[in-house]
């Protein structure tokens, strides 16, 4: 039986930064076009400010990556 660990961990990890690095790029376009056209709080609140906190979150997932690495090592270095 293969170890499909390594693929989908490195697929998890490729999508989140993808996600990460759009979100962050969506959230700055957004407030740029936001003091371009006028202010509104709703619009800052919701266009910029919860995509660069989601992004921000999505970039920083690479704790749950490192986390689920180390618990897999540790799973191989006992089964052997």
């Amino acid at each position: 039986m293969q170890n499909w660990f390594p693929f989908f961990s490195m697929l998890f990890w490729c999508v989140t930064k993808l996600m990460g690095l759009g979100m962050v790029a969506f959230g700055l376009q957004a407030l740029s076009t936001l003091f371009s056209m006028g202010f509104t709080f709703s619009g800052f609140l919701f266009g910029c400010l919860v995509p660069l906190g989601v992004g921000g979150l999505l970039l920083l997932t690479e704790i749950v990556f490192d986390i689920a690495t180390n618990e897999m090592r540790q799973r191989s270095s006992v089964a052997k």
